[in-house]
């Protein structure tokens, strides 16, 4: 346990691994459980770091965060144009 959390967090990640993913995810549902939503926001940007790191171990410079999101938007786009052209 820490200051922070009432229970102890199950899995201890490293960072830019999947396990590191994990362990912020369950930091994000201990705090929502103590209804402390600020605890919940940071927890969320640490999930987001968490992500960020993986991607970039996984991916290299080309796929950090800011790039899977546009990654992902144009996809979208490119999915609704493929629809709406049928």
């Amino acid at each position: 346990m820490s200051f922070f959390h009432k229970r102890a967090i199950s899995c201890k990640g490293t960072l830019g691994d999947l396990s590191k993913i994990r362990e912020e995810l369950e930091e994000v549902e201990e705090a929502l459980e103590q209804g402390d939503k600020m605890l919940v926001l940071v927890e969320i940007v640490d999930l987001l770091g968490a992500i960020h790191l993986f991607l970039l171990k996984e991916y290299g410079p080309i796929m950090g965060l800011p790039q899977m999101v546009n990654f992902t938007m144009n996809m979208v786009k490119f999915r609704k144009h493929l629809d709406e052209s049928k």
